[in-house]
């Protein structure tokens, strides 16, 4: 039993500054409709681990591990005071990701996340402490609020209802989302539901949940109408998350260096960006409360933007330590703040109070992390949900693929199942050439997952960098240029070319005639334009000595014969910037450490070759 409140005051709980500690059982009633709720929406949490494993590069476990740290801090809010239900900073994620894109793969852009997130958390942390954010708020007129409140509506419908969307999008479902839209309508919104559900507890139990009769029907429906398959659902196989690979790859406590002062400025613009949306959610969050407070005289809600923002920021500071995450830590998960705010208006029957709607939510999400589902059968064998997800990351990374849905991913995993059983059936797998293919794919994929652990354990610094720069651009002498060449294979032929050059040959019938580079027969033997370190030397010495429209007097030797050239024009160019070939410089150091690594294999090992 929970602790008793005054009616028409504050849940009760333990005052910790501006934070207020609440215990679930204790400080509030466990709403087991909001945690069954919680439960089955526990998979929207977990839709970001493709865009984890197919953006930076994680493992499904490791990308799982981020999702239930990430959800275990949702419970945080609750826990200190905040009556809300957090989610994402959902309409900042398709720029954070473009923020990520623009660094390297790897460490580098791990790097960047790390640096985003902590700025941001930090940001949001000052803005709570000192009460600058609950002032915000209040000098934001009425008028923007409500513009703000009805832009966020407006762009979540925009999303729902634009083509092409996948899972989110109205037509790749719509006749299961009319329907179970409408059955969700009349559940939180009609007066009808609550006087047959008044007397009677099956009806109470089936009204007061909201989202869990959708959600049932929606699994009926979406397969009578043709729009997704029928599904098998069971939960008793657990998920395997690896928070010792993230402590160690992929955090500051392990392989990952402590991002440069730059990332931090760089990041600045992108954390404006995403504090502009997480205001907005603050406000949502305000408006929704303040609502939901007409309806229980009962109750004072306690919400205090300063005591948000200083969980959510708290949540990004944390997750930047142990464990970057692309979706972010906001404070509002709206569409389900408007269900438990709903459920809440029915009275403390339905609700005690707002903080044990919001707080059962939360922890029906965590539980649901630790749970495998198995998401089909195929002739008894069990497809997880774990690996519907790998697949689906496997698939992103091959070249070409378009984006599909999450029950097409699913057909396409099924046909695989199929046609690996019929094969296994046909004893394929055990056939000599078949074995030892298998092998060397095992090999392959062991190979590429150790080396780039090698490389992200062995992180190249801006120093290195630095210096192979100044090495790539030491011979570049400021011009490029345009001429022709005639390559031939002994000295006495470039020496006849010249002799008849002299007498008025035509330079590029001759190199179409006589060249043996495609060059000459394509166009001329014009090489276009070039600098002098894309060259090698003996040819770009003799360029560099060349006046316009002349011609070499002795040909010049490389190790791909004898050339005659003609210096056709020259222009000055500034030496590239490291950020214009920064991505080249890489992959160039990836390769030398990938070289070392493999000398070391070799200095440990005893080879004999025969």
């Amino acid at each position: 039993m929970s602790m008793k409140r005054e009616y028409g005051g504050i849940q009760p709980g333990i005052p910790l500054g501006p934070l207020t500690i609440r215990i679930p059982g204790i400080h509030y009633r466990f709403e087991w409709a909001d945690f069954i709720q919680g439960l089955l929406m526990c998979t929207v949490c977990l839709s970001i681990i493709p865009v984890l494993t197919g953006k930076l590069g994680m493992s499904f476990e490791v990308a799982l591990a981020i999702v239930i740290l990430n959800g275990t801090l949702y419970c945080a809010h609750v826990l200190f005071g905040d009556p809300v239900v957090p989610g994402w900073v959902t309409p900042a994620i398709p720029l954070l990701i473009a923020y990520c894109e623009t660094f390297a793969p790897g460490v580098e852009r791990i790097q960047a996340l790390i640096a985003f997130e902590l700025t941001f958390g930090a940001f949001c942390i000052f803005l709570g402490v000192t009460g600058l954010a609950k002032k915000f708020i209040n000098l934001i007129p009425n008028a923007v609020q409500a513009a703000i409140l009805l832009g966020a509506g407006f762009s979540a419908i925009m999303l729902i209802f634009n083509p092409g969307q996948g899972l989110k999008s109205f037509d790749s479902y719509p006749v299961t989302i009319v329907i179970c839209m409408c059955l969700s309508y009349d559940l939180l919104f009609s007066d009808y539901f609550r006087v047959i559900s008044h007397n009677n507890y099956f009806r109470w139990f089936m009204v007061n949940p909201v989202m869990m009769p959708a959600l049932a029907l929606a699994i009926f429906v979406g397969p009578l109408a043709g729009e997704i398959a029928w599904p098998v659902y069971t939960t008793d196989i657990f998920t395997k998350p690896d928070f010792g690979s993230l402590i160690r790859d992929w955090t500051m406590l392990g392989a990952i260096p402590v991002p440069p002062l730059k990332m931090f400025i760089t990041g600045i613009p992108m954390v404006v960006s995403a504090y502009i949306v997480v205001f907005g959610d603050v406000i949502q969050s305000q408006a929704l409360l303040e609502d939901a407070q007409k309806y229980r005289p009962d109750e004072k809600i306690d919400y205090n933007p300063n005591r948000s923002h200083i969980i959510f920021g708290g949540r990004n500071l944390i997750m930047s330590i142990f464990g970057p995450d692309i979706s972010m830590c906001g404070p509002l998960w709206a569409a389900m703040q408007v269900v438990v705010c709903e459920r809440y208006k029915h009275g403390p029957a339905a609700m005690e109070s707002i903080n044990s709607g919001a707080g059962s939510f939360r922890w029906g999400t965590w539980v649901g992390y630790f749970l495998a589902p198995v998401v089909a059968t195929v002739n008894g064998k069990q497809l997880t949900e774990e690996m519907l997800q790998i697949y689906g990351a496997q698939r992103s990374r091959n070249p070409g693929a378009q984006p599909i849905s999450r029950e097409a991913a699913l057909d396409e995993l099924i046909n695989i199942e199929l046609v690996t059983q019929d094969a296994e059936k046909h004893n394929i797998d055990k056939r000599p050439n078949i074995v030892k293919q298998l092998d060397w794919q095992r090999r392959s994929l062991l190979v590429g997952v150790s080396m780039r652990e090698y490389i992200t354990t062995h992180p190249i610094s801006d120093a290195e960098m630095e210096k192979l720069y100044k090495e790539r651009i030491k011979n570049h002498d400021g011009n490029e240029y345009n001429a022709r060449h005639i390559l031939v294979e002994s000295e006495d032929e470039a020496k006849a070319i010249i002799a008849e050059l002299d007498k008025g040959g035509d330079f590029a019938k001759l190199a179409s005639e006589k060249s043996k580079d495609p060059s000459g027969k394509q166009g001329g033997g014009d090489l276009g334009w070039f600098s002098a370190d894309q060259m090698v030397e003996p040819f770009s010495k003799a360029d560099a000595k060349m006046k316009k429209g002349e011609t070499t007097k002795k040909p010049v030797q490389t190790q791909f014969g004898w050339h005659v050239i003609k210096l056709e024009d020259t222009r000055k160019v500034p030496a590239p910037t490291l950020d214009s070939i920064k991505e080249q410089l890489q992959m160039q150091l990836q390769n030398q450490r990938i070289d070392t690594y493999l000398a070391e294999l070799r200095k440990a090992a005893k080879i004999e070759t025969k």
